[in-house]
């Protein structure tokens, strides 16, 4: 009787199963070969790949070669490319007078004098005539300037207005020249922000207006036109109250400037107009009122290309520059200046005249090189 778990046992009949193959021995991996996958291991294939060619010998570098990229060494190529061409001289440069104030770069064989110190002509060369006739004007400023320090400098003075313009330059130029005796004691005061900046550079003693406790010596000042009678136009550089202050509180005034801005009559040369200070907030009626005096066309100052807007003064005021036909006579020129005087807004003008310090004397610069000084003439 079988027992519930155990399998029955019969007896085997027939011929023995045949003997399990043997696995085939372990192969090893050789870099040639590419293995198939684990499964296919009873029926193993390998594939054998050529062998890799040799490297290629390394090519030296030739500057007139351009090698490809590294992937492609194995077929290396090169690009001869063809020789450079010869190199063409640039075309000489033209000179101009923006030049003056904005030189360009040159080389040492494209070298120009400079035109603010006399030179003599050359010949051949693109503006050798603008060059010339602009170095004898400033010779002519410059001996302007180091008469009229000569002759009104004195002796180690106590204060010396110094105004602003071109010819300022070459007075405080002369005045540094001066023996140390004649002006280590001296206070020099300024007008505004470029003649304070020369004076420092110069290694002149800077003195504020209100510093000064008296009388100023003597002040040097240029001007934008001159009559017969030494009445002038002055603020084209925007310094036109300080410039009349240093003015009234010295006891000479002398004005240094060249022969071009010399005129018979006030507004004859300098179309621009007279240079009026004004409180920015009365702008408006002092335009209105200008035009009612016979101004053809009164307008803002434009602070352009240095700012945007109007020009601001040191003071915080606006410029206003109002055209007039000429002051013919010197009647003219006084009830000018009394009427813009007059009118509310107005913190100065422009005219320096017989009653509000017109110059004792005018120094001007020839166009040879030589000066010429002018006294005021008896009314």
């Amino acid at each position: 009787m079988a027992r519930f778990g155990r399998a029955p046992h019969y007896a085997a009949t027939g011929p023995a199963p045949p003997p399990a193959p043997t696995p085939p021995a372990q192969q090893h991996y050789c870099p040639g070969e590419m293995r198939l996958p684990v499964n296919l291991r009873r029926n193993s294939l390998s594939l054998t790949l050529p062998p890799a060619p040799p490297a290629p010998a390394q090519q030296p570098y030739r500057p007139s070669e351009m090698r490809l990229p590294i992937n492609l060494s194995r077929n290396p190529l090169s690009l001869t490319l063809p020789p450079p061409l010869p190199r063409v001289p640039p075309a000489p440069r033209q000179f101009h007078s923006f030049h003056i104030i904005n030189p360009p770069r040159r080389s040492p064989s494209d070298h120009l004098p400079n035109p603010l110190f006399p030179t003599s002509p050359q010949r051949g060369r693109p503006g050798a005539r603008e060059i010339t006739s602009l170095s004898s004007v400033e010779a002519g400023k410059r001996a302007a300037a180091y008469a009229a320090v000569d002759a009104h400098f004195g002796n180690a003075p106590g204060h010396v207005g110094i105004g602003s313009g071109s010819t300022v330059f070459h007075v405080v130029d002369r005045i540094r020249q001066l023996s140390a005796e004649r002006i280590s004691n001296t206070g020099f005061v300024p007008t505004g922000h470029q003649s304070r900046e020369l004076l420092r550079n110069a290694g002149l003693r800077v003195v504020q207006l209100e510093d000064v406790p008296g009388r100023i010596n003597v002040a040097f000042d240029g001007a934008d036109e001159v009559d017969g009678r030494l009445n002038c136009v002055k603020g084209g550089g925007g310094c036109l109250l300080l410039e009349k202050l240093v003015a009234i509180r010295s006891e000479v005034f002398v004005v240094v400037a060249d022969r071009a801005k010399q005129s018979r009559a006030l507004l004859t040369s300098y179309r621009r107009g007279i240079p009026i200070e004004v409180i920015p907030s009365a702008t408006p009626y002092v335009l209105s009122e200008l035009r009612s005096l016979g101004s053809t066309d009164p307008r803002v100052r434009d602070g352009a290309p240095a700012k945007l807007g109007p020009c601001i003064t040191d003071n915080g005021n606006f410029i206003v520059d109002a055209p007039f036909p000429p002051l013919a006579t010197s009647g003219a020129v006084v009830e000018l200046a009394e009427s813009l005087k007059g009118i509310v807004g107005v913190v100065e003008h422009g005219i320096f005249w017989r009653g509000d310090r017109r110059p004792e004397r005018a120094f001007f610069g020839g166009v040879e090189g030589d000066w010429e000084g002018v006294e005021v003439r008896p009314e």
